[in-house]
Formats: C-alpha cells, sequence, structure tokens
C-alpha cells in the first residue's frame, strides 16, 4: 500500500487512519463521545446524591402512619414506603429545613436512577429556583405550608401522572426548600405500560409520540452505525451499553440493578411495550388525540370565527402613532407562527422617527381571540416552562438596578406585566429583603401569589389601577419594572404616565423591550423571534424610549444594550419556520388532531432537530460576539429615575 506520493505506509500509518473518523463515520464518533460524557456528567449527579441512611433516630420508636408532625406523605399507587423511612424521611427533612423531600427507592433500577439524573442536579437542586421537580415519581414528603400553597392533593390511589404535575408543582411552591434523596427502606411502585404512558403524555405536554417514539430514533442510530460505520458504530454501542457501569459505580446509586450487554435489547423491549400495548391503541390515541380536546373552548373559538377576521382588526392608520409623521413603509408582514391562528398581520416602520408598530392593530376581540389559550388555558404549561428556561436574564435586570441604588435595597417593588412572575423570584436573590408585588392580566399572577413568589399579585390594565395602587403605597413604590411588557400595550405612553404616578420621587422604572433596530429584524424578517406577531404592538427604538422618558419627568441613568441580548435567533427563527411547516394540530382553534397532521408535525421536528441543535451552539457561542456589533442586540434595558 502506498500514499499519495508513492512512499510505503507503515502498518502504524494504516491504525491510525483507520481508526481516523471519515465522512459520515463522525455522526457514530461523535455519538460515542456523547453517550461518554453524559454518563460521566450522570456519575458527577450521582456522587451528589444523599442517602437516609444514618438518619433513622438513635434508639427512636418509628411512628405509624404517614402523617408525621407538620409533614404529610404522597406515594404512587404501588411504592411501599415504611415507618422506618418515613420518619428517616421526617427527620432529614426537619434538620435540613425542607418543605419537600422527594423519595428516591432504593430498588430502582439503573435505566430509572439514570432518568432521574438526566433530569435533576442533585447538588444545585435545592438552590436553584427553577429546577423543575423531575425525578423517579415515587413519593415525596410535602410539610403543612406547602400543602396549603398546592390546594388540593391528587385523589388516592395517586397515579404516576398526577405524582409527575404534584412534584413540579411542589417544588415551585418550596423553590429552595425542596430537595430529592435516596431512600433504601423504599420499594418502587411495579412498572406498568399504561402508567409510563400517562407520565410520558404529562412530561412531554402535547408531545406524547415524541417520548415515545425517541428511543427508536436512538436504538436505530446504534443500529446503522453497526452496519455503515462499524468501528464508529460498534464504539457508539459499547458507550450506550457501559453508560450505567460508568455513570452509577461506587455511588450511593451504585446498587441499582444494571444490565451492560443486554442493555440495548432490554431497553428495546421496554420501549416496545410502553409503545405497542393494547395492540398498539397507545400510539394511535397519541397520534390522534394529543392535543387538547376541549368541547367548550372549541365551541367559542368557531363562533369567533364564523364571524371572520375583519372583526379582529382595527382600521389601518395612515400616521406614525408615536411621532404622527404620515412617511410610513411596510416593514414585516407575518403569520401567526406560534399558534398558527389565522390571519395576516403587518408591521409598518415610521421613516420619519423608526418606529414600528403593528398596522391594522388588533381590537379587542383581536386580543381576546389571539392571546387565548397561550399564556394561560391550553398554552399556559407550556409557556411556563420557556419562562423558567434560564435565570439570567432575570439576573440581569436585578443587578443593573442593584448597581444604580447606591447600595440600598429597594422597599417595594412592582413588577407590571409580570406574567407567572418568574422574574420576582430570582430578583429575590438579589434583593431578599425587598417586597415584590406582581400585576398582570392573566390569573397567572394570582398563582404566583399562591406559590409565594410574590407578596401581593394586582390583576387588571396598569393606567386603570395606577391611582389606587399610589393610594395604598404610602409614598409610592420604590422601583416599577415593565420586563417584555410595553410592546404588548396599545398605548405605550400611558403606560409611562401611570409608573410616574405610582412611583415615589427618586424611585426607579427599569424597562426591557426588544430592540427593533437590531440588524437580524431585518435579516430574519418574519422568522425574528421578538416580532412576535400577532402579540407585539409597538417595537420602539431606545432613543424614542429615553425622549419619552425624558418628557414624564425621568432621568436616564443607565441604558444596556449588549448585556441585555438574549441570543436565540438562530435556534428560534429554526423553530419558528418548523414550526409553520408542521404546525400544531387539534388545537381549540383548528380541526381535530389527525394522525396525518400529527405525523408530519413529529417527522419535521424530527428532521430539524439537528439544526435547532446546531442553532443552540451557534447562538451560545457565537451570539454574545454578534451583540457586541453595531444593532447586534435584539434586546435593550432602561434605568429611569424619577426627578
Amino acid at each position: 500500500m502506498r500514499s499519495r506520493r508513492g512512499a510505503p505506509l507503515s502498518r502504524a500509518h494504516v491504525s491510525r487512519g483507520a481508526l481516523r473518523p471519515r465522512g459520515r463515520e463522525w455522526i457514530w464518533a461523535g455519538a460515542a463521545a456523547g453517550l461518554v460524557l453524559s454518563a460521566l456528567r450522570s456519575r458527577s449527579r450521582a456522587e451528589a446524591l444523599t442517602t437516609l441512611d444514618g438518619w433513622v433516630p438513635m434508639g427512636a420508636e418509628p411512628e405509624t402512619g404517614q402523617g408525621l408532625g407538620r409533614f404529610h406523605l404522597v406515594a404512587v399507587e404501588g411504592c411501599e414506603v415504611d415507618d422506618a423511612t418515613v420518619a428517616a424521611a421526617v427527620a432529614h427533612a426537619e434538620a435540613n429545613g425542607l418543605d419537600v423531600l422527594e423519595l428516591l427507592p432504593g430498588d430502582l433500577d439503573a435505566e430509572q436512577v439514570l432518568e432521574v439524573l438526566r433530569s435533576l442536579d442533585p447538588a444545585t437542586y435545592r438552590t436553584d429556583r427553577f429546577a423543575l421537580g423531575r425525578g423517579a415519581n415515587q413519593a415525596v414528603l410535602l410539610s403543612d405550608a406547602v400543602l396549603a400553597r398546592l390546594g388540593e392533593l391528587p385523589a388516592d390511589p395517586v397515579h404516576e401522572a398526577d405524582l409527575v404535575d404534584l412534584l413540579v408543582e411542589a417544588k415551585r411552591c418550596a423553590p429552595v426548600t425542596s430537595d430529592v434523596v435516596v431512600a433504601p427502606g423504599a420499594r418502587s411502585a411495579p412498572e406498568r405500560p399504561e402508567r409510563r404512558r400517562a407520565a410520558l403524555a404529562t412530561l412531554y405536554d402535547g408531545m406524547t409520540p415524541v417520548g415515545l417514539g425517541a428511543p427508536f430514533v436512538g436504538f436505530a442510530t446504534l443500529a446503522l452505525g453497526v452496519v455503515l460505520a462499524p468501528v464508529w458504530g460498534l464504539a457508539a454501542l459499547a458507550a450506550y451499553c457501559a453508560q450505567p457501569a460508568l455513570a452509577l459505580a461506587g455511588t450511593v446509586a451504585g446498587r441499582a440493578r444494571r444490565r451492560s450487554a443486554t442493555r440495548p435489547a432490554v431497553n428495546l423491549a421496554r420501549a416496545l411495550t410502553v409503545a405497542t400495548a393494547d395492540g398498539g391503541a397507545a400510539l394511535t390515541a397519541a397520534l390522534d388525540a394529543d392535543a387538547t380536546d376541549d368541547t367548550e373552548a372549541r365551541a367559542a373559538y368557531a363562533a369567533t370565527l364564523a364571524r371572520g377576521l375583519d372583526h379582529l382588526f382595527e382600521e389601518r392608520r395612515t400616521t406614525c402613532p408615536w411621532c404622527g409623521s404620515s412617511d410610513l413603509a411596510r416593514h414585516v408582514v407575518a403569520t401567526d407562527v406560534l399558534q398558527a391562528k389565522p390571519g395576516t398581520f403587518v408591521l409598518d416602520r415610521c421613516e420619519s422617527c423608526g418606529h414600528v408598530f403593528q398596522n391594522p392593530r388588533l381590537s379587542l376581540d383581536g386580543l381576546d381571540f389571539y392571546y387565548g389559550d397561550f399564556y394561560d388555558g391550553a398554552g399556559g404549561a407550556h409557556m411556563e416552562f420557556v419562562f423558567q428556561a434560564s435565570a439570567k436574564p432575570y439576573l440581569g435586570r436585578a443587578e443593573l438596578v442593584a448597581r444604580h441604588t447606591a447600595g440600598a435595597a429597594p422597599d417595594r417593588w412592582l413588577d407590571v406585566g409580570a406574567g407567572h412572575a418568574h422574574f420576582c423570584l430570582i430578583a429575590g436573590q438579589t434583593f431578599p429583603d425587598t417586597r415584590f408585588e406582581a400585576l398582570d392580566l392573566n390569573e397567572a399572577i394570582e398563582v404566583a401569589e399562591r406559590r409565594g413568589w410574590v407578596a401581593a399579585s394586582h390583576r387588571g390594565l396598569f393606567p386603570e389601577l395606577a391611582d389606587q395602587l399610589a393610594a395604598d403605597v404610602d409614598g409610592g413604590y420604590d422601583v416599577v419594572s415593565m420586563h417584555h411588557y410595553l410592546e404588548h400595550t396599545r398605548e405605550p405612553n400611558d403606560e409611562l404616565k401611570a409608573a410616574r404616578r405610582v412611583l415615589r420621587p427618586g424611585g426607579h422604572l427599569l424597562i426591557e423591550v426588544p430592540d427593533p433596530e437590531c440588524v437580524f429584524g431585518t435579516l430574519l424578517g418574519r422568522w425574528w423571534i421578538p416580532w412576535f406577531q400577532p402579540q407585539h404592538q409597538h417595537l420602539i427604538p431606545v432613543g424614542n424610549l429615553c425622549e419619552a422618558l425624558e418628557a414624564e419627568g425621568f432621568t436616564v441613568v443607565a441604558t444596556e444594550r449588549t448585556e441585555a441580548h438574549q441570543p436565540v435567533e438562530t435556534s428560534m427563527g429554526t423553530w419558528l419556520f418548523l414550526n409553520h411547516l408542521g404546525p400544531p394540530v387539534g388545537s381549540p382553534w383548528q380541526a381535530p388532531a389527525t394522525t396525518a397532521g400529527t405525523a408530519r408535525r413529529i417527522a419535521v421536528f424530527a428532521a430539524g432537530a439537528p439544526v435547532i441543535a446546531a442553532g443552540l451552539a451557534f447562538d451560545t457561542l457565537v451570539g454574545p460576539l454578534l451583540a457586541r456589533l453595531p444593532n447586534g442586540s435584539n434586546t435593550y434595558r432602561v434605568l429611569a429615575r424619577l426627578d
């Protein structure tokens, strides 16, 4: 064998060349590396797990029953937790100041433990206010305080799907007093296909087929690798088989039953059992009816649409609502690429002042129609997960205020347009002694108060509630914030006037909004997420907003653009495009879901998943650098002081 230059190739050269991935072999080389890295991440998490061993009070007789002191135990049907384990769990919770303690039974097998470790990091679970209450879904100890916030508990016997929801909400009700622990004395409930399917339906929130089908995609990829790229395909298969041992050996979960050589076959059989039980009826039902089927909501939407779309819009303007100029140009034409509700939406740009606005704008009926089932109702749970994706933007806003308040923590803070009040929850880390109140139109704000995320909630329109709020708060609020709120309002200047009325002299107004001057808005057009049609009514250039604030008696003390940037352009642009190609199905404003429609959506997102992943990587690595370019940031913040 000779090289291209004619020189003989040594055995070392041949060997090294055989082990170097080429062409499509990189797919399975990357898969092997990813599986090993995933196992090592799970190992670091397994090493952070704690156990109840040693927490049983010395010489104490465990009390009987499942309600001990201020705690109550909720366990899935079939899970067994003995009295000694309950007593140990109560002692552990009391000693660590916990309100929620999830118990991981000692007999979980390796696959169940790995699933838990993929969902949560025990080292940061307690302190991470946004960590989801995802675990083994077997048993949880709840304090009386959390029970009061939760309201009703699932009916006994408790099914796994109900416990999935309960654990998520319990963590939200006790964001820094929740933890997870291995309970060697507890015995997990037997695995049943119907219970697993119900849990997947809850976990995947309207995309159950993705949860049912994902394992088969993984197994098919491994099998293809063995055939198409034997060396690296076998390496990926070996990494998959070795994952349980790599992740768990020598840890407190190391006793979990592990299958190495037979892992692919066992897990494939498990996935087939879940997907094809009852003759495949589960998968067919998931494909046909995985979306909301609310007869009342469907009838209400049908009645609205029967009137046509004209009543959802006002008359088209011929002048700019910000400066009055008639020099308008069409800027973006979009459809509803999020919920796939009918309609076409136009954003005009004022050539005189740069203001971008929806024209014609939605009528009051239109606002009700297009906001319906987005932040609450059918879409409420999904949007809450979106808002809970990252704490970084919330911390950045709070830190901007901290830098400009001379170290004096605000006494009272009103967050306007708070939604689920995620900002207030995170800002409490920076300002633990501040009383946070929140205002919004949706019922989610009342849920936030029930959870304890805010001290008080105010439901209604800010300009209409401002005078009453000013009268109720002696001296006025120290800070009013509006984060991604002003662009949703019909009259932004009225919101600024309302803020002036409720603030004390010297108080601060913090605003964060999309930046319509961002270059990506032009490059991506309707696939730029900050255009967010049909909800965004006004997109205000930073210069215009600063001038308006000064006209209301404020002094602008800080603006941030690069620091406020949210690197989502590529990933979200791709997602919006895929959501357009494979739109949601079966929503109350659409025809009932069909197998074909749902299959199309799954196929589109399965094919596009690698592109979304590449977009996420690009946004994470390159996005912050692009934000430093002129007009590179998609968001800006303004902090102003009331003189």
